[in-house]
């Protein structure tokens, strides 16, 4: 391919970090594009070496489930970017992204906790608001507690597993192997019955699935 001098780009449109590179960057949020510019970062010229750079960044943060559909789509409209690298960084992130002049369901659900409690809503949970986000928990006064918080504007989603008394049991073995497979940066702490998971908001159809078998196992 034809080496595209990204850093040149960058000089001639001003780009700074006080002025959005596209359009579709604009919508990030700061914890976005601190993600996005690390990916981009120090490519001074776009070639097939550098770009295993950007797809080895992708894949690190996506195996952290920290990648979202916002910053899929500003990687795909960097400059010099082909459509087979593009079908590259797509498969890497492990993330749809809607076609153009769409939008999908999930990039309208503002608030998953909003979306949990009506997909939920003939279950027994408890809500709480605090200040910048939002939780709702499952399993209050049982073996096993599942609790899920999101702050508003971030790109991730974090669940928490609790056993009762600080107590593991099989039931919360479960539940935590569960909430791992969900793929995103996984925490256990055993001595406390503590498991936690961050992922990406994006992810939240497998986080309704992740509750929805865990529910039985809470009693």
């Amino acid at each position: 391919m034809d080496n595209f001098d990204l850093k040149k780009y960058l000089v001639e449109n001003k780009v700074t970090t006080n002025s959005r590179m596209l359009t579709e960057a604009s919508t990030l949020s700061p914890a976005e594009d601190r993600i996005y510019r690390d990916i981009i970062a120090e490519l001074d010229t776009l070639t097939e070496a550098t770009f295993s750079q950007i797809l080895d960044k992708v894949k690190e943060y996506a195996k952290k489930g920290l990648m979202t559909a916002a910053i899929v789509s500003a990687l795909l409209t960097t400059p010099g970017i082909t459509a087979a690298q593009a079908a590259d960084i797509r498969q890497a992130s492990g993330v749809e992204t809607s076609t153009p002049g769409s939008t999908s369901s999930l990039q309208k659900t503002l608030d998953p906790i909003s979306q949990l409690k009506k997909d939920f809503s003939g279950t027994s949970f408890t809500t709480g608001k605090y200040e910048g986000g939002s939780s709702i928990n499952w399993g209050k006064g049982k073996p096993v507690g599942v609790f899920v918080t999101y702050d508003m504007g971030q790109p991730t989603i974090k669940i928490t597993v609790l056993g009762a008394n600080g107590k593991t049991s099989p039931n919360f073995n479960k539940i935590a192997d569960d909430a791992k497979q969900l793929g995103g940066e996984f925490n256990l702490d055993s001595k406390n019955a503590m498991a936690e998971i961050t992922v990406a908001k994006e992810k939240l159809p497998d986080i309704q699935k992740f509750i929805e078998a865990s529910l039985p196992l809470m009693r």
